[in-house]
């Protein structure tokens, strides 16, 4: 039996190796509502390539959540954080290059 997931991006082991949680989320709740960030987590392509042209939605819930922590919490995860708010910067796909190389 699997233990309950847990996303926790601000977790040291987490942050040691973040595709061994990415992979167990896809397999097992692509779709993952995260108490903790009071966001969906979405870890699929398809999924995210779903939702990235609807003007509902909105990938800045990371400032929010960012915004909570105390300062010395904050200061830990200040990196990740700013990677994670690069992550859904595209929303013109149909504008960008397909490039495929073999």
């Amino acid at each position: 039996m699997s233990t309950a997931l847990d996303y926790r991006p601000d977790d040291p082991a987490f942050l040691a190796d973040p595709f061994a949680q990415f992979r167990r989320m896809q397999d097992e709740d692509p779709c993952h509502w995260s108490p903790r960030l009071k966001a969906w987590v979405l870890t699929r392509y398809e999924d995210v390539r779903r939702v990235c042209p609807d003007k509902d939605m909105s990938s800045d819930r990371l400032r929010p959540y960012f915004a909570t922590l105390p300062p010395p919490e904050a200061q830990r995860i200040a990196d990740i954080m700013r990677y994670l708010s690069l992550w859904m910067v595209f929303r013109g796909m149909k504008a960008m290059p397909v490039r495929v190389q073999g």
